[in-house]
């Protein structure tokens, strides 16, 4: 499915509506920068049984200081606003039950950068066992990223005050 580069965020909502369209039963999603074995997948497949909604969580993450910073944040964040603990909500490797996803997908502010911090959100809100699920992480080798440490800081800026908009609306 060719598209125009939108961003992260709507690659990936783009992706989500695909296998909602086609049908699947189960939707997988992963990040392309190969830092997690698609082996992997398999430790979320067998634990299918056990939740509609699986994170990989980037076990040993090999990400640098300022990713792994800005990740602690995040959870910082979502604790702050919701009151939760919920360890990696941007994990890019993960395993949600098709028709869970499709009920998601309908209340996801529009425009946002990082859908799957939102999704997260919204299933804990719908008391939908999110079940984490550890998975190797590997240090980036092939491709580099496209955020440079200052532009990282400035989207998780502006992932901040997607969340606080959505936290006063609700």
């Amino acid at each position: 499915m060719a598209q125009k580069n939108a961003g992260h965020g709507q690659a990936i909502l783009a992706g989500y509506r695909q296998a909602i369209q086609l049908g699947y039963s189960w939707t997988f999603q992963t990040d392309a920068d190969n830092q997690i074995f698609a082996a992997e997948f398999v430790k979320l497949w067998e634990r299918r049984t056990d939740s509609f909604f699986l994170l990989g969580l980037r076990a040993n993450r090999q990400d640098g200081i300022i990713r792994n910073v800005l990740s602690f944040l995040n959870y910082s964040v979502l604790r702050l606003l919701w009151g939760f603990r919920l360890k990696d909500s941007n994990a890019p490797f993960r395993l949600i039950k098709t028709e869970v996803l499709e009920g998601l997908l309908r209340d996801l502010p529009v425009n946002i950068f990082a859908p799957n911090i939102f999704l997260c959100i919204l299933a804990k809100k719908r008391e939908i066992n999110i079940l984490g699920v550890p998975v190797d992480h590997k240090k980036r080798k092939l491709g580099k990223s496209s955020l440079s440490n200052a532009n990282l800081v400035l989207i998780c800026i502006q992932n901040f005050m997607e969340l606080l908009r959505f936290r006063l609306k609700k």
